[in-house]
């Protein structure tokens, strides 16, 4: 089967996969290319629904872990700011604290879509690459956002920081809510990322062995096989030359007949004649 099945890509990086398969029997053939797209497929959705599965199990172990760390963050600014005669960030500092959560966030949503793009991608893909570049950029402006914040006072500075860790848990809590319902819905509706866009079809005609082509290059070869043979025939037989080569087979020679030059002549023209 191996010999007469093949896989191939319609373009480079297209995605998209074309199989062909020779034989005698042509219905055979879509019966068994058609089985081997719709396995394929079911392979597919159950290997999608396996890791929205493990998906699903990492969020629910993470969950109560993620909470209790929201619990504790909240219940640390407000042991601060109650010892601090309930102190609270000025407008500049909240404006600072707005762009670091958001900040924060897009970077926790590009670690969960890394997570999804490294079962389909390598590093090299073009989405991977888009990935880690916005990543980059993101992580740059939380560092300079940082320095803006080191030149607060101290006092702004630890209530930016805790209240950064309360909006950064909750961020993250609820992204991990989220992100629970979907894959829940995913994993009981799961449809897999290949589809099958033309099922197998069989050419009207057969593709090999092709008869008229062979009669053809069969008579050419043939052509070509008895013209080489007269050739090769004509080179060989030279004939007597000189009245020497007879006598060394014991022929007695008694008189030659010298060639007559118009004679002479025209055999050379028709020898030319020939090798051109």
């Amino acid at each position: 089967m191996q010999e007469t099945f093949t896989v191939s890509e319609r373009s480079k990086e297209s995605g998209m996969l074309e199989l062909t398969m020779t034989g005698d029997d042509p219905q055979l053939i879509t019966r068994i290319l058609n089985s081997i797209a719709n396995n394929y497929l079911q392979q597919n959705i159950a290997r999608q629904a396996a890791q929205d599965s493990q998906s699903l199990e990492f969020l629910q172990r993470q969950l109560p872990e993620v909470r209790s760390e929201l619990d504790q963050a909240e219940e640390k600014l407000n042991v601060y700011r109650q010892q601090r005669d309930s102190v609270d960030l000025n407008l500049e500092a909240k404006a600072v604290l707005e762009q670091i959560v958001n900040v924060d966030n897009q970077l926790n949503e590009l670690t969960f879509r890394e997570a999804e793009i490294s079962q389909l991608y390598k590093k090299d893909h073009p989405t991977y690459r888009a990935l880690l570049e916005k990543r980059q950029t993101l992580e740059q402006e939380r560092k300079r956002l940082n320095k803006r914040v080191s030149a607060m006072p101290s006092t702004q500075q630890e209530v930016l920081r805790l209240s950064r860790d309360v909006e950064a848990g909750r961020a993250v809590y609820l992204q991990l809510l989220n992100r629970q319902q979907e894959l829940s819905i995913s994993k009981s509706s799961a449809i897999g990322n290949v589809r099958i866009i033309d099922p197998a079809v069989t050419q009207p005609q057969p593709v090999k062995p092709k008869k008229a082509l062979n009669v053809v290059l069969g008579f050419i070869l043939g052509l070509f096989i008895s013209v080489g043979a007269v050739l090769a025939r004509a080179m060989l037989r030279r004939g007597v030359e000189a009245p020497e080569q007879l006598e060394e087979h014991g022929i007695s020679v008694y008189a030659t007949i010298p060639m007559s030059e118009w004679l002479d002549k025209r055999t050379r023209l028709r020898k030319k004649k020939f090798i051109f």
